[in-house]
């Protein structure tokens, strides 16, 4: 599911839980910023080894096709950073 909003906790399985505390819900008010920036690498850590998982999938299919695996962000995430959280900034 990627990186994405402020219930990073629904992102990964407990067992990948490096980076705490981590913000459980998508309710800012009760964390503060390094629990929303933990659980977010938490769920990247996450991605990563699922990604990772899926090359090793495709490696033993490449002498034989021509394999690629394309995987794209569809947009950054703020994480805090002037008191902006996650996407979607209104233009005023």
């Amino acid at each position: 599911m990627g990186s994405y909003g402020l219930a990073y906790s629904q992102r990964y399985p407990k067992a990948f839980e490096e980076y705490k505390p981590v913000c459980m819900t998508n309710e800012r008010s009760k964390y503060d910023a390094q629990s929303v920036i933990n659980g977010d690498d938490t769920a990247i850590r996450y991605t990563d080894y699922f990604l990772s998982t899926m090359i090793d999938t495709l490696k033993p299919y490449e002498q034989g096709y021509d394999v690629v695996m394309i995987y794209i962000s569809d947009h950054g995430e703020s994480l805090g950073e002037n008191d902006i959280y996650l996407h979607g900034l209104s233009c005023i």
